[in-house]
């Protein structure tokens, strides 16, 4: 699987290779998937020509259109700290001169956070025996990044 996620995908197979991705993340369950291939969303230049392959940043994406069974535990465990770093960058990034594109970068780690944001409902369709503990951590770290 991690060979699929490293190919370089020509324009004409991209939906044929995000299929097989996304089907990798329906068979495994997204706990199993992202161990295998976690994101890597801070470890690589925003401006990069190559950040959505190097970071799979794309992996959102097929994430929103191919997961079906998810645990709001997962997201909590995995999305939210994710969440809490990006949020971290783009404020630092906003706090930057206005040179060396700055404020294009923070706009870059804003959509990302929005794209995390709106894989929430996919974790909270199934009913599981951690949906009432998931969803309460859920409201601490919300409350936390409120305040």
């Amino acid at each position: 699987m991690l060979v699929v996620s490293e190919l370089t995908v020509y324009s004409k197979a991209y939906d044929s290779w995000e299929d097989c991705l996304g089907t990798f993340m329906q068979v495994m369950g997204p706990e199993r998937f992202f161990k295998k291939l976690p994101l890597r969303l801070s470890d690589f230049d925003m401006n990069s020509l190559t950040y959505a392959q190097d970071s799979r940043s794309y992996m959102i994406s097929v994430a929103r259109y191919k997961l079906r069974k998810a645990d709001v535990r997962f997201f909590v465990e995995f999305f939210v700290p994710l969440l809490t770093d990006l949020e971290a960058k783009r404020l630092l990034w906003l706090k930057q001169t206005r040179e060396d594109y700055s404020e294009i970068k923070a706009k870059k780690y804003e959509t990302l956070i929005i794209q995390i944001w709106e894989l929430l409902p996919i974790f909270l369709r199934q009913n599981s025996p951690s949906l009432a503990s998931g969803f309460a951590a859920l409201l601490e770290q919300l409350e936390q990044m409120v305040n």
